[in-house]
């Protein structure tokens, strides 16, 4: 009887971690929501040269570096974390610093 009663309860302890660790059905709060997609401007095809950097805050973050805006700013419409930036001797950022928009 007492082993197979301290089987059960560690059976029970070993499965319960796996309880826990299963997902919630509620949505994910990171995600943005349609209207902030919406406001975020695709990124334009790029020209030999230039190279893809992201918004990060105020600045295009590319490889790892964050570069200041020399052309636009990353904030704004059509700017936020993650929109896309261009590097070529200059940093353009959208809302005005898009290439051919000059």
């Amino acid at each position: 009887m007492k082993l197979s009663l301290a089987a059960t309860v560690l059976s029970f302890l070993s499965a319960l971690p796996a309880v826990i660790a299963v997902p919630s059905s509620e949505p994910d709060s990171s995600e943005p929501d349609s209207s902030e997609l919406v406001k975020r401007k695709d990124c334009p095809p790029l020209v030999e040269g230039y190279y893809l950097g992201e918004c990060n805050g105020l600045s295009c973050k590319w490889h790892g570096v964050n570069l200041d805006c020399e052309v636009g700013k990353c904030v704004g419409e059509g700017g936020g974390d993650g929109s896309c930036c261009h590097v070529k001797r200059r940093v353009y950022c959208p809302n005005g610093g898009w290439i051919g928009q000059q």
